[in-house]
């Protein structure tokens, strides 16, 4: 059997439907009542012939995605001597649930091998490392650019409900 609906039903039916389409997804929680869609900067680390040029986390549901960005200039030199990029108004709930891999020093997370790339189309190799101890931070260095280069990183990772 076909059921019939009025004009003012469908009316009504399309407007119900708006308005959860239009609620705000910023007021989505999780099971404890954490926010599920957050975000702030990344800061890359001041040093001599490097730029960053874009800096951002994001915690859109249970996916957090860590994205920075930078230009190196020619001859500039990056000595691996700590934290590159630091990561601080992440809120403790979200770093609590991420787990270093205990086989590399404790505080391993994830590696990112990245071109550094030149007008020209070369490149030379990058290595992030994205560790955790009392904050997030990344290691990289020990290069020193042998043309003017750009870079972009993004690590993802799961920050589950349970």
């Amino acid at each position: 059997m076909r059921r019939m609906f009025s004009e003012n039903q469908i009316k009504e039916l399309a407007s119900n439907e708006a308005k959860l389409v239009q609620k705000d997804i910023t007021t989505l929680v999780d099971k404890d009542g954490h926010p599920r869609f957050i975000e702030g900067d990344v800061v890359i680390r001041e040093t001599s012939g490097l730029e960053q040029t874009y800096g951002k986390w994001s915690l859109s549901g249970t996916h957090l995605m860590i994205v920075f960005a930078g230009d190196i200039e020619q001859d500039a030199v990056l000595p691996y001597d700590g934290a590159f990029v630091t990561i601080d108004d992440l809120p403790s709930w979200v770093l609590d649930k991420i787990v270093p891999q205990s086989s590399y020093s404790g505080t391993y997370i994830d590696r990112k091998d990245v071109p550094l790339l030149a007008d020209d189309a070369t490149s030379q190799n990058g290595a992030f490392i994205l560790r955790k101890s009392t904050t997030l931070f990344v290691t990289f260095g020990g290069v020193t650019a042998t043309k003017d280069r750009s870079f972009r990183v993004a690590f993802d990772l799961l920050i589950d409900n349970e």
